[in-house]
């Protein structure tokens, strides 16, 4: 058994209100009673780390860790108490649709399950639930969100090269913005039905061009938009399903709109055209902030900008 099998999430579910004192304590509670479990399971005292985590799943108002059930279930197999063994995994992988088949298949914890037939089911649910997760690449989703990209760059790419021959108020470059403000409209439909069936999906699931076709949709959307799904979005950047660049672009941009100074400079403007950043907050630190999630000193992304623009 490897000393850990898995940890819990960094990323902690706000279940209920945290108004809820009654909740809020059993959730506190069960945190330090699995952290305790864990603890004893990695020094190999399954006895004390199985009565933490019994305590823990017996709390109510609380969604038990699926990684915790499943340590558990590697102790109880490990103990010939197959009955409860047998409980858990079924717990996670018919309600939690546990996919982790090489893992599960491979664990040497549960070969005193093998011969039993519910073992043989709860391996099919979690093959079955492997195959499902990879049906989310599917190549059909992808394809779309290629589409809706697509879109989104064409008028894009379009404008940059009538701003650098005609100049940024020429007719040309205006009558390509139109175009654009038309096909952002239409993509950003498609996009807000897209994030509303199936949530903010990460890399992980529709490639990096998905990733950031989602992105750029809602960074060129209008205010409205904006808003209404930046909640969504704040959460998937704490899960990592997002960059924390874009997120940081999305909140200037926000910030920019609501004529509020920008936290990261990543919002510019012609002005007597010269290229511009938009107020930002304590100017002195802009680069230290910048840095903390990955942006490129302000000076660089001013260049890189002139240069794009340059005629």
């Amino acid at each position: 058994m490897e000393i850990v099998k898995y940890m819990k999430s960094t990323v902690l579910f706000v279940l209920f209100s945290i108004n809820n004192v009654c909740a809020q304590t059993n959730f506190e509670k069960y945190w330090q009673l699995t952290d305790s479990a864990s603890y004893f399971l990695k020094v190999k005292n399954y006895n004390g780390s199985i009565e933490k985590f019994e305590k823990a799943f017996s709390l109510k108002k609380v969604k038990v860790n699926s990684g915790d059930r499943y340590n558990a279930a590697c102790i109880w197999a490990i103990k010939n108490e197959s009955e409860k063994a047998l409980k858990q995994l079924k717990i996670i992988s018919f309600e939690d649709n546990f996919n982790d088949y090489s893992q599960l298949v491979g664990d040497s914890d549960f070969v005193s399950l093998h011969k039993l037939a519910e073992w043989d089911a709860i391996v099919e649910r979690v093959k079955s639930n492997k195959v499902a997760k990879e049906l989310k690449y599917s190549k059909e989703l992808i394809s779309k969100l290629d589409t809706v990209f697509n879109d989104d760059q064409k008028y894009r790419t379009l404008q940059i090269s009538a701003i650098n021959k005609y100049g940024a108020k020429s007719n040309e470059a205006l009558e390509i913005g139109a175009k654009m403000t038309v096909a952002d409209s239409i993509n950003v439909n498609k996009i807000i039905s897209f994030i509303d069936n199936y949530g903010w999906l990460g890399e992980d699931v529709i490639g990096n061009k998905g990733a950031l076709t989602l992105f750029l949709v809602i960074q060129h959307a209008n205010l409205k938009v904006q808003k209404k799904y930046f909640p969504i979005i704040k959460k998937a950047a704490l899960e990592k399903k997002i960059k924390p660049d874009r997120f940081a672009l999305l909140q200037d941009r926000i910030a920019q709109r609501e004529g509020r100074k920008q936290k990261y400079g990543t919002q510019v403007a012609f002005h007597d055209k010269q290229l511009v950043i938009d107020p930002t907050k304590n100017p002195k630190r802009l680069n230290h902030r910048r840095k903390k999630i990955g942006l490129d000193p302000i000076e660089h992304y001013m260049k890189t900008l002139q240069l794009m623009y340059s005629k």
